[in-house]
């Protein structure tokens, strides 16, 4: 029983993903700039956030501090969206709102992602540590962007999913 419904499932969120990537391509600009905005607003006036390269990079007064890939972003949004909407029994009320406290959450921890990739960029233009092996940077942008978007997805629609 449980193979007749997790394959349509599997199937429908392959193909959501796809279609979701496709229209990102549009998006993405916005979102970089909405991110680079909001982060802004925490960082002092000695940090200079940029989109550019197709990633965000942090600047302190003329030099590059770090970058990201914005891409590392983008993945976890694109799949919690196709997630949601591929979940059997949600009504359309449901599937909009998961999606948007999903949104709001993930955008929470982009911001939060990138605020700990600002401080610890001097650290790592030091020499003291690497910011690739820092403890924090791994927690939000591997957790945050890897595992987080699927807890999410998990959390929102669990009742739903009872096989």
């Amino acid at each position: 029983m449980l193979k007749v419904r997790l394959l349509p499932f599997a199937i429908k969120a392959i193909v959501l993903a796809i279609v979701l990537s496709l229209i990102w391509h549009f998006v993405a600009g916005f979102y970089d700039a909405l991110l680079i905005n909001a982060s802004g607003l925490f960082l002092g006036s000695d940090v200079i956030l940029v989109a550019e390269r197709g990633g965000i990079s942090v600047y302190q007064p003329g030099m590059l501090m770090i970058g990201t890939r914005s891409s590392l972003f983008y993945l976890g949004i694109i799949l919690v969206t196709a997630l949601i909407a591929a979940t059997p029994g949600l009504k359309l009320i449901s599937r909009l709102e998961y999606v948007a406290i999903a949104l709001l959450s993930i955008f929470v921890i982009h911001i939060i992602s990138i605020l700990v990739m600002a401080a610890i960029a001097p650290v790592d233009k030091a020499g003291i540590m690497s910011s690739y092996t820092n403890p924090l940077r791994i927690l939000f942008f591997v957790i945050g962007g890897d595992l987080f978007p699927v807890l999410v997805w998990a959390l929102l629609s669990y009742k739903h999913l009872a096989y």
